[in-house]
């Protein structure tokens, strides 16, 4: 989802002010951590490690949700959980792409 996302955004035709500017890179940004955890957690082996770093991208997915809403105008979700309805609203996301069977 952060790949398409960031995909999807760095895509828009935007005019290219500061403040447009400055919120793709604050996404740029947290696309890179989300994706540095990912890497780490792939090579992690403590569970406690893990466990932290699992919670970690959990945690980044969702800023990075927030963020992209807020910058594709989309409406603000009314919980964590609603952040891929969202998406899903927009035509950004299936449903089989966020639901767990």
């Amino acid at each position: 989802m952060a790949v398409a996302m960031a995909t999807y955004i760095g895509l828009l035709p935007l005019p290219l002010s500061v403040e447009v500017l400055k919120i793709r890179q604050r996404i740029a940004r947290q696309h890179e951590v989300l994706m540095s955890l990912v890497d780490k957690l792939r090579r992690e082996t403590s569970y406690r490690g893990i466990e932290r770093l699992v919670q970690l991208v959990i945690q980044a997915s969702s800023d990075l949700g927030l963020m992209a809403i807020a910058a594709l105008g989309l409406r603000k979700p009314a919980s964590y959980r609603d952040i891929a309805t969202v998406f899903e609203e927009a035509g950004l996301l299936g449903r089989d792409d966020y639901q767990m069977p």
